[in-house]
């Protein structure tokens, strides 16, 4: 960059350097405005982009030939007038087609526009460079030719992509100066790499003028084209900037007349009221035009009796406008309003709000009243609407809960006075869940409008059918006679309610149950008579599907023995009493102990130590359910570290899985993230669970959670097998390690034949399957000798020990007597195999 300003401050006079960058950028200044005129144009586009390019194309050559008349290289320097004709020729090509280009189309290129803008500048630039004659030689350093190259052209590109967001700005100065910059680096930089070789001949070439001579006037006249296309451009602009603003005044202008229209339209709506006259002493009302367009009677308008409007009142409203105009003729009443439905001329009825006023003479008498009829129909629809919204469910159509509450409450009101019955009964269907699930919430929509349907045509006339949310419906059966049998009507109802229906093409079989209640025998309030239905309705779930169970004052004290059940095992949750017990699970071939089972045990404060069968309804709630297994699950792993560090061999510790634990998807990672927590191996935990928990759609859940803690080194058992419904392909599906034979079997194995049989028989299949068996409940040495006998595997049971407390165990471990149990048994213990 030395060389640079070498020759800026020798080569060229600093005057005439000033002047050229004057010239540059007000030149610049002026073609971006011309080209902003294309770019805004809505017509003629192209044509103030070729203007556009023709004022940058002549600016650049002005700069150029400016800056030629500072350079001062100490000899004569002439030009070709030819050379110098074809480089403003390119200057101005190359920036019309850039600013076309660029701005030509729907989608601006500033960047490309600018690039091909500074090609053009290139190409002048060197075309002016060989049309200079000097008395020597012009060699060139090729590093700095190509240094004002890349930055000209860069500079002019980045101009361009400015003026693609200065496209509306008063002046585009920053693009300006971008463009001003780009033609000056490229024209200083580009001569700074020219050194002059001085000789004693003179320049040849034909049309050859001195630089000296010509220079000025030929930048005059240059710059005085520039000042008319600024001119013009600006002149432009300007004009086109009014017309703009004259659209947008006149747009606002129509907009106006078009609002001051619309509100006149909207006034002339507002107030086309039925407007009326009445002389009390001709009894003539006279009407305006609106009684034909409001309510269709042309021959109104010439005038009518009040008793014509009377005919035309709805028979329900008569009354009330009799006893205003009774008021009129006695009391020294003003003014009145009210509401009326009148009769159209076309037979349906209008609602009209009327407001009226009475002109009385010196002694009070009534001489006319004037006042006005609006119709207020649509406004009703729209309050019959929310109402019927707020009433009803959006689904069926049926009377929602709210509805239903006030229809009991009546037809309860209507029974006190009428000294009758109100039957109650509450529907619910079975497994909506799983169909709702399996098939989409457009099948049980679906299901669940056909049933609504069916329930409304098989209920006797004057019964309310409601859907109180979700699956439920409820039906109210009032004026109910002594007599009357509710559950015969619903007997015939569930029958109707069988018939499958078709959803998607695929038919779906609609099962119900439901319970029924009585006004005043099972309750005298709506309160009471909904609880018992509901009591009811629970039975008749628990009796299996399409059951039918009508309130007994007995499922009163299973509610409560329920609700207490919760609430106790509510408390001893939150009071931490709830524990496992362990009963030993003794290896028959051995007599050892081989691990135990972890049973759930609560203490109650006034009772003392109780099993879980003390609080079964809990493990019905999901929530509860979910706490007691986590709380068993926390202290058998708490008691297996503890027995761990004490280097006590307990074996594997089993701990029972019901089927709300598999609901959620985390059973699996809450079992494996204790253990690992702990420090304890997943080998030593045993997985029980029912056969019923393998059954249902909760089917897919349980097999991957099994499968997860089987592949994790958890052992699987069957608990209570033979009493569920589980089939012999569920062993295959499910990874099983281990069939728990249920104590049922176990009690009756010594008296009678089949139980025996089907203990042997399972016995046996789970050898051929490689997997083992234990044997639930024995109490007795003949039960385990047959057992013995039959190869089971394992037992446990009172025989052998009760369930103990986690303090309890590392005594029994080290107390266990092997010789002791096989002669209770009265058999030699054999060796343990390898």
């Amino acid at each position: 960059m030395l060389r640079v300003h070498t020759s800026l401050t020798v080569q060229h006079d600093i005057r005439l350097i000033a002047l050229a960058v004057a010239i540059c950028l007000v030149a610049s200044v002026i073609s971006l405005i011309v080209v902003q005129r294309g770019i805004t144009s809505a017509s003629g586009r192209r044509g103030w982009l070729l203007l556009g390019g023709g004022v940058t194309g002549l600016g650049i050559w002005t700069t150029h030939f400016a800056a030629m008349l500072a350079y001062a290289p100490g000899v004569p320097v002439y030009f070709s007038a030819l050379h110098a004709a074809a480089s403003i020729g390119a200057a101005i090509v190359g920036a019309a087609t850039g600013w076309i280009v660029g701005f030509g189309g729907r989608r601006h290129r500033g960047t490309a526009a600018g690039a091909l803008v500074g090609l053009g500048l290139a190409a002048t630039h060197f075309i002016d460079m060989s049309a200079l004659r000097v008395a020597g030689r012009l060699p060139g350093d090729h590093d700095l030719i190509l240094l004002s190259l890349a930055g000209g052209v860069a500079l002019c590109a980045l101009a361009g992509r400015r003026l693609q967001h200065e496209r509306s700005a008063p002046l585009p100065l920053r693009s300006a100066a971008l463009l001003g910059s780009g033609i000056l680096f490229m024209h200083f930089v580009a001569m700074s790499a020219a050194t002059v070789e001085p000789s004693d001949a003179l320049p040849a070439g034909r049309f050859l003028l001195d630089l000296a001579d010509v220079g000025g006037a030929v930048v005059a006249a240059s710059l005085l084209l520039l000042i008319v296309a600024f001119g013009l451009g600006y002149h432009e602009r300007g004009l086109a900037g009014r017309i703009v603003a004259d659209r947008r005044r006149l747009a606002e202008l129509v907009a106006a007349l078009e609002a001051s229209e619309e509100r006149q339209q909207l006034v002339l709506r507002a107030t086309n009221d039925v407007i009326w006259d009445w002389s009390h002493e001709s009894d003539r009302v006279q009407w305006s035009n609106a009684v034909d367009s409001v309510l269709g009677y042309p021959e109104a308008k010439q005038g009518t009796t009040i008793q014509w409007f009377m005919d035309r009142l709805h028979p329900a409203d008569v009354a009330k406008a009799l006893a205003i105009y009774n008021d009129i003729r006695t009391v020294d009443r003003p003014y009145w309003n009210d509401e009326y439905r009148v009769r159209h001329a076309d037979g349906h009825y209008v609602h009209m709000y009327g407001r009226g006023y009475v002109l009385r003479d010196a002694q009070g008498v009534a001489q006319r009243s004037v006042g006005a009829l609006l119709d207020v129909t649509p406004q009703k629809q729209v309050e019959y609407g929310l109402r019927w919204a707020a009433h009803h469910d959006p689904l069926t159509g049926l009377p929602n809960r709210l509805l239903f509450a006030e229809r009991l409450a009546e037809a309860l009101d209507e029974a006190r006075e009428a000294g009758c019955g109100v039957g109650l009964s509450v529907i619910d269907l079975d497994d909506f869940k799983r169909l709702n699930d399996g098939r989409g919430h457009a099948a049980g929509d679906a299901l669940l409008c056909e049933v609504a349907r069916r329930l409304v045509e098989q209920v006797p006339a004057g019964a309310t059918v409601a859907r109180l949310g979700g699956d439920e419906f409820a039906v109210i059966f009032p004026r109910l006679q002594p007599g009357d049998t509710r559950p015969e009507t619903l007997e015939k109802i569930l029958v109707a309610m069988a018939d499958p229906m078709i959803i998607d093409g695929r038919r779906a079989a609609i099962s119900l149950s439901a319970g029924a209640a009585v006004c005043p025998q099972d309750g005298d309030t709506a309160e009471e008579l909904l609880k018992s239905a509901d009591l009811a309705l629970y039975a008749a779930k628990a009796a299996g599907p399409n059951a039918i169970r009508s309130f007994a004052p007995s499922m009163r004290d299973v509610a409560e023995r329920q609700k207490r059940m919760l609430a106790d095992a509510r408390q001893a949750l939150d009071d931490h009493r709830v524990f496992p017990f362990y009963q030993p699970k003794v290896c028959l071939r051995t007599g050892e102990i081989m691990g135990f089972e972890a049973l759930l045990r609560w203490h109650d404060p006034e009772k003392g130590t109780l099993g879980p069968s003390a609080i079964h309804a809990a493990f019905g709630d999901t929530e509860l359910s979910f706490q007691l297994t986590d709380r068993m699950l926390d202290r058998v792993v708490a008691d297996m570290r503890t027995w761990s560090n004490a280097g006590l061999a307990y074996g594997r510790i089993g701990v029972n899985g019901s089927t709300v634990d598999f609901l959620r998807g985390d059973f699996p990672q809450r079992v494996l993230d204790r253990l690992r927590d702990a420090g304890l191996a997943a080998t030593q935990l045993e997985l029980e669970v029912t056969e019923t928990v393998l059954l249902g759609q909760l089917a897919s859940n349980v097999e991957r959670a099994l499968r997860t803690l089987s592949a994790a080194g958890v052992s699987i058992a069957l608990d209570d097998f033979g009493t569920g419904y589980a089939s012999l392909t569920h062993l295959k599906q499910f990874p099983v390690d281990s069939l728990k034979i249920d104590r049922s079997f176990i009690a009756r194995l010594t008296a009678g034949a089949e139980d025996a049989a089907i203990v042997s028989a399972v016995i046996d299949l789970a050898r051929n399957l490689g997997i083992a068996t234990v044997a639930e409940g024995v109490e007795g040495a003949a039960q385990a000798r047959q057992l013995v006998g039959y190869g089971c595997d394992a037992a446990q049971g009172y025989f052998f020990s009760r369930a103990i407390a986690a303090a309890d165990v590392p005594a029994l471990i080290s107390g266990w007597d092997v010789p002791a149990v096989f002669k209770r048994m009265e058999r030699p213990p054999r060796r343990a195999s390898a």
